[in-house]
């Protein structure tokens, strides 16, 4: 096994050549623990296998959540001012055993 290492603007790439081998009826490689702890893989995690030109591509297919950012702005454009005497429960005499 090779292994080539490039700092590039503070990440780091990671070369490594891995044999193919015999797997069952197929060929397999065996990805090292330092890829596996890296990208956070477990048994069962599907891989996004990509031939692009004269590449391979292997890829975490782990899905990614994707959060929409609003400002305080896009939140409150549509709010319209409350009842205070409907709404603030806060004010009522106390019924039961609540404890303040």
């Amino acid at each position: 096994m090779s292994t080539h290492v490039v700092n590039l603007n503070q990440s780091m790439v990671k070369n490594e050549v891995k044999t193919v081998r015999k797997w069952g009826n197929g060929l397999g490689i065996l990805l090292p623990k330092s890829m596996i702890d890296n990208y956070d893989l477990k048994i069962g995690d599907d891989l996004k296998f990509i031939f692009e030109n004269d590449k391979f591509i292997i890829e975490n297919n782990k899905e990614v959540l994707n959060i929409p950012e609003f400002s305080l702005e896009d939140l409150m454009k549509e709010y319209e001012q409350y009842e205070r005497e409907v709404y603030d429960w806060d004010a009522l005499t106390p019924v039961g055993q609540e404890v303040y």
